[in-house]
């Protein structure tokens, strides 16, 4: 992401006149995914319009990150969400890919809180 972002700086004079469709695929873990969000995001508000395809993108945790979550009933619920993301077929496996997406991004949000 930071290469594709360096890339619209260096090259397009109104990236706000600029409209981008991108399409993502392969494995991302978590906290790359989140990255990817929050520079998304940046990207999004510099654009005309920007377009992002990420049905091909499957979020995967590693370990490390399961154990942000914790020792309690978050963590297990992460982690049953991780195995049907990993060992999951079709529909059921992108569905807990993006269940644990969803919920990495709201324990990330109340960590902030509890930081502030």
């Amino acid at each position: 992401m930071a290469h594709f972002e360096r890339s619209i700086v260096e090259t397009v004079s109104h990236p706000e006149r600029l409209l981008v469709k991108l399409a993502l695929g392969g494995t991302a873990t978590l906290s790359t995914w989140a990255d990817a969000e929050e520079r998304l995001a940046a990207l999004d508000r510099r654009l005309f319009h920007l377009s992002v395809d990420k049905t091909a993108l499957q979020v995967l945790p590693e370990a490390i990150e399961l154990e942000e979550f914790g020792a309690g009933d978050l963590r297990s619920v992460a982690e049953l969400l991780s195995a049907k993301a990993h060992d999951g077929e079709g529909d059921q496996a992108a569905v807990a890919s993006l269940a644990l997406q969803k919920l990495y991004l709201f324990w990330q949000d109340l960590r902030r809180g509890e930081r502030a």
